[in-house]
């Protein structure tokens, strides 16, 4: 190595002399960390041994002599990793927990969120943290259910029993769960998020942006899968009405002669609906049954059994959501359900 090569090379303790601007995270920042990751243009100053003991990536990278041992930031090595700051630090609240792990919550007034869980997931499979990538994925999948009575339980996207905040429904969230799940290999969320994203339409494509303003979008194949899978859904939309409106009343009908003239002209007003063949099928008819089921003169009875009929059609639909969006999915809601 010439003289010249010598005098530029950088020690250990000396600042690099080209490092772009760099700030502090407010959150992790510890005085006494012993390394410093850097993404994009904030910095991390944690605990070495702690990270590689829970991640062999980590690990690695540590170890390795490709890492750039000579680089320092104010007396620390650095490590400089690809992920935006946004996801680095909802992935380091997992690691470094300072009140509570985001997993292991019981204030129902503080749910994760979706960008939150996501991240997480995202990170804790890149560096192979596999019990907090479990554990992220159980959140995701308790809203992408493969279970229909879980399902039908859902009264709305703010749920109590979700651990999942989720700020605005109308965002396309699926689009990211199913790029989450071909990551992962977690084949059980793609029926219910592929199911979402013919729901939303159009605005499939667009994207779901991320908190940090990367943009997902689903891979080609998949866009194929939700354009093939609304054509299917209007079909299943026009049998379920068929089915729940058919002519037949219940063997316990007091008033059968009323009640089987009643039927056609409900079947009528509900194929007349602009929503009738909506993509969103999984959704009850049972608040239109009890508004126009007076009006046509439908008994109680038949009404309650109307009501039955939804959700045995509805979950025939279920369970064909992995047919419909030609997936593989073992034990998509088990017979046992019913």
């Amino acid at each position: 190595m010439s003289e010249d090569s010598r005098s530029h090379k950088r020690t250990r303790n000396e600042e690099p002399q080209a490092l772009e601007p760099l700030v502090h995270d407010a959150e992790f920042w510890l005085d006494d960390g012993n390394v410093v990751l850097v993404a994009r243009d904030t910095v991390f100053r944690v605990y070495r041994g702690l990270l590689a003991a829970q991640s062999t990536v980590f690990a690695d990278m540590f170890t390795s002599s490709s890492s750039a041992a000579d680089e320092v930031y104010e007396g620390c090595p650095i490590v400089r990793v690809s992920d935006s700051p946004e996801e680095l630090r909802h992935f380091l609240r997992v690691l470094f927990p300072k009140s509570r792990r985001l997993f292991y919550n019981d204030d129902k007034e503080a749910k994760v969120t979706f960008d939150q869980v996501c991240a997480v997931i995202r990170l804790a499979h890149k560096y192979h943290v596999e019990d907090i990538e479990r554990q992220a994925l159980s959140a995701l999948k308790a809203y992408y259910t493969d279970d229909f009575d879980q399902f039908e339980n859902m009264d709305d996207d703010d749920d109590d029993t979700l651990p999942i905040a989720f700020a605005d429904v109308s965002v396309p969230h699926a689009v990211a769960a199913i790029n989450i799940a071909r990551l992962t290999d977690t084949p059980s969320i793609l029926p219910l998020a592929f199911y979402h994203c013919c729901v939303l339409g159009g605005k499939v494509l667009d994207g779901y942006a991320r908190e940090d303003g990367t943009i997902d979008h689903l891979e080609r194949e998949d866009v194929k899968k939700c354009m093939d899978g609304r054509n299917a859904l209007g079909r299943e939309a026009l049998r379920i009405i068929l089915r729940i409106f058919r002519d037949e009343t219940c063997d316990q009908c007091p008033t059968p002669t009323k009640c089987i003239l009643a039927l056609p002209g409900m079947l009528v007003d509900a194929v007349n609906l602009e929503s009738s063949a909506d993509c969103n099928v999984l959704n009850s008819w049972t608040g239109f049954m009890n508004d126009i089921a007076q009006l046509w003169g439908l008994c109680e009875v038949c009404r309650h059994a109307l009501a039955a009929r939804d959700v045995k059609e509805r979950r025939v639909t279920w369970r064909r959501l992995p047919e419909i969006f030609q997936l593989e999915v073992e034990g998509w809601d088990d017979e046992e359900h019913a």
